[in-house]
């Protein structure tokens, strides 16, 4: 996924999000995050755990919506998406689709 985003980012297939650190950088991560399970519930399970990879914040979320940022790890691997936060730009500002996202290999998902 690493390699991928990577590689999506020097084939100009998604584009470098702003670098934003500290509070404000959470605080945007879980307004993307948010959007995201918004746009995207007819393809995520019931509930479930986002991972953002370069970040290394866990988040777990339910198909009504509700986020919870900074949640613990799951104790399994069920219901898991792996994204990095350049794709999680590029798809909740429809860049890529999520299918496109899947092709270029920019999510991990472990349903």
């Amino acid at each position: 996924m690493v390699i991928a985003t990577q590689k999506a980012l020097a084939d100009n297939q998604i584009t470098k999000p702003k670098r934003v650190d500290g509070a404000q950088g959470l605080q945007r991560a879980a307004w993307w995050l948010k959007i995201f399970v918004k746009k995207n519930k007819e393809v995520l399970p019931e509930e479930g755990y986002i991972y953002l990879a370069d970040s290394h914040l866990w988040s777990k979320f339910t198909k009504a919506g509700k986020v919870e940022i900074h949640s613990l790890a799951p104790k399994n691997q069920d219901h898991v998406l792996v994204i990095s936060e350049y794709a999680l730009s590029n798809l909740i500002s429809d860049k890529i689709s999520y299918v496109q996202s899947e092709q270029l290999g920019l999510i991990e998902l472990n349903y």
